[in-house]
Parts: C-alpha cells; sequence; structure tokens
C-alpha cells in the first residue's frame, strides 16, 4: 500500500506532462500558450494561474523528454525519503518561486517562459542534496551513484536541446 501511495506525484507529473504535450501538440500550441508563463500578463492582466502551470508548457520535445526522463528516474526515490506531502508541497513552491522570480525580473516582458527544464533540474538538484552518496537501482538490475545518474540526466537534456535548436536552425 505504502508503494502505491509513494509514486503519486511521480505518476501525476508523468501523465499530466505527456498529456499536456500531445494535447498541446494537436491543438497547434494553443495549450501551451495558455499555460506559459508571460511576466507582462501576470503583472498587468493578473493572469495568476500562470505562476503554477507554466511547466507543463511543455513547448519542446527537448523539454518533455528531460523533464519525463528526470521524474521517472528520480521522483520516486525522492517520494520515498520525505514525508507523506513534502514533496509536492516543495514542487509547488518551488515553481511558485521560480514563477514570481520570472516575473519580478521580467515585469514587461512578452515572451512565453516554460518551466519544464527548471523543473527537471529542481528535481535533479533536490536528488543530489538529499541522496549525494547513495546508489540507485534501475530496471532491478544496475545499481547507478545518484551523482553519477543526475550527470546522466543533464548531459541527456543538453543533448536533447542541441539536437533540438541545430535541427530547427537546419530547417530555417
Amino acid at each position: 500500500k505504502k508503494a502505491n501511495r509513494s509514486n503519486i506525484t511521480t505518476t501525476i507529473l508523468l501523465l499530466a506532462t505527456s498529456m499536456m504535450y500531445v494535447l498541446d501538440s494537436l491543438g497547434g500550441g494553443l495549450l501551451s500558450s495558455a499555460l506559459a508563463i508571460i511576466p507582462s500578463r501576470v503583472v498587468e492582466q493578473f493572469e495568476f494561474w500562470r505562476l503554477i502551470t507554466f511547466p507543463f508548457a511543455v513547448h519542446s520535445i527537448s523539454g518533455l523528454l528531460s523533464l519525463l526522463f528526470t521524474v521517472y528516474f528520480l521522483a520516486p526515490k525522492l517520494e520515498k525519503i520525505f514525508p507523506k506531502q513534502l514533496f509536492p508541497i516543495l514542487l509547488l513552491l518551488f515553481v511558485i518561486s521560480q514563477g514570481l522570480a520570472t516575473t519580478f525580473f521580467f515585469p514587461n516582458e512578452k515572451m512565453q517562459f516554460s518551466g519544464a527544464f527548471g523543473l527537471a533540474f529542481f528535481i535533479m538538484s533536490l536528488t543530489v542534496f538529499t541522496q549525494p552518496r547513495t546508489r540507485m537501482t534501475l530496471w532491478n538490475s544496475f545499481r547507478v551513484r545518484t551523482v553519477a545518474l543526475v550527470m546522466i540526466l543533464m548531459a541527456l537534456a543538453s543533448s536533447f536541446t542541441l539536437v533540438e535548436t541545430i535541427t530547427q536552425n537546419s530547417h530555417n
């Protein structure tokens, strides 16, 4: 019973992020536009929901894959080490803080910001800080140091972004 409860946040993040990306792709980017943080709209039009929804405004496959891999490999471990609802509360507080900081520093900005990479890096950092010397078992067979896994995930995220950037620039 505890194993099921402890992975609720992971499951919700995986499903919500995947679903938002698919719906956004089918809708031509309209969903991302509605969820992304646009600081000028938060300030001038009081669109405060954007402070919470922007991590789900996944504009790119690189952002999607980075967040999905990070959540899949690291979030279940974090859910087990934090008391009952602390992990989702930490995620929510981070997202709101990131949204407020973006709005505070760029109040007149009309550009859209999404938070998938920020959320992924927060989960990676939290994992390293809470479990710097532990090993994780992947797929019930591979034992990997947590720090090494985080470095691999960061390299993957950077690679996804690089490939996507090169691909986009070659089409222009």
